[in-house]
């Protein structure tokens, strides 16, 4: 599932035309294009690549980085090296997570443009509604998940805001939407799955492909679970199908070294999720009327814990997430069948 987290320079990143030094790397010449490695240690990975697109003097910043005093400072004065204001700069963000938008209010002007995700700003608005925290809880409390509902509804934007949007210059971006930078015209891809409606951004002069999270070698990036919506998985897998189609030259994604095999990447990654669906309804049928929870716990998921409660709190929410997600996937087609139980919980059982 993942690989050493290395820093990327001492690895090599696939393409690179040159290692400015320990965070900064020239990935093109035409346009400039530049990847720097933001440090923030969480429990998969270590730093956010941050990418630099240059031209004709305007420069547009993808993604931020965490909101640590020290993850600013590397951002800053590599900015500074590559000989780049970060208040004179436009942004993109690919989503909220704070690992990726947490030095907005530190670094972004509130003049200058932040483009973000049409769908994702609406989800964040909502996700700090009271109706919405309790569909939350709702939805895992019939799964019999009785945890600390607050502490997973405060992850990553749920419940807890990555900025604040007030007085800024936004702009709301969808599918097909143009963003121009000099005399590069970059074009906006939803990429749902990792978050409702994560971006991805395609400059075509150089066929590079900015994926933020929808793409990674580390770590099998998280399926986000929406109360309003159950067909994650699916639509995940059809955007990964649209990378292949695009085939872009270079995959720029949000952690890790860069590598080039991002094709084969894609086909584990589906596979990986089809798997874990299999063994979900293969775990159903030898124990039918089994809760939700149950049947994730039983799932076995790469982590280096014997226990479920030694699993960091946030990494124990993205497991559930991604269970739930995997349980509406094979609801949705009918491979299993779900059942209200008298005390109002979810059973599953096989549906032959």
């Amino acid at each position: 599932m993942s690989e050493s987290e290395n820093m990327p320079i001492k690895v090599g990143d696939a393409g690179a035309l040159e290692v400015i030094d320990e965070n900064i790397v020239k990935l093109c010449a035409d346009p400039e294009i530049y990847k720097i490695i933001v440090p923030f240690e969480n429990y998969s990975t270590s730093a956010t690549n941050c990418y630099v697109i240059r031209d004709a003097g305007e420069v547009l910043i993808v993604d931020t980085g965490a909101p640590t005093d020290e993850a600013c400072e590397v951002l800053v004065e590599s900015l500074g090296k590559l000989g780049v204001d970060p208040h004179k700069a436009s942004y993109f963000l690919t989503h909220f997570h704070l690992d990726h938008a947490g030095l907005v209010d530190r670094l972004v002007d509130r003049s200058m443009p932040l483009y973000l995700s049409y769908a994702d700003f609406i989800h964040m608005v909502r996700a700090r509604t009271v109706s919405y925290r309790n569909e939350v809880i709702e939805r895992m409390g019939k799964e019999n998940i009785a945890d600390s509902h607050e502490e997973y509804t405060m992850r990553f934007g749920v419940g807890l805001d990555s900025f604040d949007e007030h007085g800024r210059n936004l702009h709301l971006m969808e599918e097909g939407d143009v963003i121009k930078v000099g005399t590069l015209e970059l074009q906006v891809m939803l990429t749902a799955g990792h978050t409702p409606g994560h971006l991805s951004l395609y400059e075509p002069k150089s066929r590079s492909l900015f994926c933020g999270d929808h793409i990674l070698f580390v770590i099998s990036p998280g399926l986000a679970l929406r109360p309003d919506f159950d067909n994650t998985l699916d639509t995940y897998i059809s955007n990964l199908r649209r990378v292949q189609e695009l085939a872009p030259v270079r995959l720029l994604y949000s952690h890790g070294r860069l590598r080039g095999d991002w094709n084969e990447r894609i086909e584990w990654l589906i596979k990986h999720h089809l798997d874990r669906v299999e063994e979900a309804q293969g775990i159903i049928e030898r124990a039918p009327g089994m809760f939700g929870k149950q049947i994730i716990q039983t799932i076995k998921w790469n982590v280096p814990y014997d226990n479920w409660e030694d699993i960091p709190v946030m990494q124990r929410w993205c497991i559930l997430e991604e269970g739930i997600v995997f349980l509406d996937y094979l609801v949705n087609r009918g491979s299993i069948i779900r059942e209200e139980d008298e005390s109002g919980l979810y059973r599953y059982y096989a549906s032959h």
